[in-house]
């Protein structure tokens, strides 16, 4: 379980909230703080006030997946293999376990074609497809997107979360303004002014 308590970062302030294993989609309007409660759920920031503790844990404690909105953001090397195997290149993995994971991975996502492919050349959803890709390749507990569908066609989208489901990382949080991806959730979490507005199953926060 996901605990926050007395949370106040930003124009976030949460007293209580606990969100549970699976997919929670986070929604809101734009500027309502989605994104700061992302950061502070993996990590990236520290809340000014209050706590988040991951199963007794400190985010930063945890191996978290972690993409934001901006495509270019997410990529760091040159060709798309040495970007997928980077964060199994990071932890020491052997060669050739490196190898067949990239391959998994990316037979899942059906980017077998752009493996060998100059990183700078991908279409801006290519280079969202790759940065999951990246995140997914070590199966982290934790994986938090950010709007990574603002730049993909529906299609991709409900591809890539059925690849994500599959994965089964012990939390996945998507912040996203598709209704459609949002019912897909196990948990709902609705964000006005930095404020919970409402939380729950889809059903009960988005009037299903």
């Amino acid at each position: 379980m996901i605990y926050c308590n007395s949370v106040s970062e930003g124009i976030i302030k949460i007293p209580s909230l606990s969100i549970p294993e699976g997919f929670t989609a986070v929604v809101g309007n734009n500027g309502c703080g989605k994104t700061t409660l992302l950061e502070l759920i993996a990590g990236i920031r520290v809340p000014g006030q209050g706590s988040i503790v991951i199963d007794g844990v400190s985010p930063r404690s945890l191996d978290v997946g972690w993409m934001d909105e901006t495509p270019d953001d997410n990529i760091l090397f040159f060709s798309v293999f040495d970007e997928i195997a980077s964060p199994l290149v990071f932890k020491n993995v052997p060669c050739e376990e490196i190898r067949l994971k990239v391959l998994s991975i990316a037979g899942k996502l059906s980017l077998q074609h752009l493996l060998n492919r100059d990183t700078s050349t991908l279409s801006g959803g290519e280079k969202v497809l790759v940065a999951i890709a990246a995140i997914l390749v070590t199966g982290p507990d934790l994986v938090v997107l950010d709007e990574f569908d603002s730049s993909l066609d529906k299609e991709t989208v409900l591809n890539v979360v059925e690849v994500l489901v599959y994965k089964r990382p012990k939390y996945l949080i998507i912040c996203t303004h598709s209704k459609e991806l949002a019912k897909k959730a196990d948990f709902v979490i609705q964000i006005e002014g930095g404020l919970l507005k409402r939380y729950g199953t889809p059903e009960e926060v988005l009037e299903i």
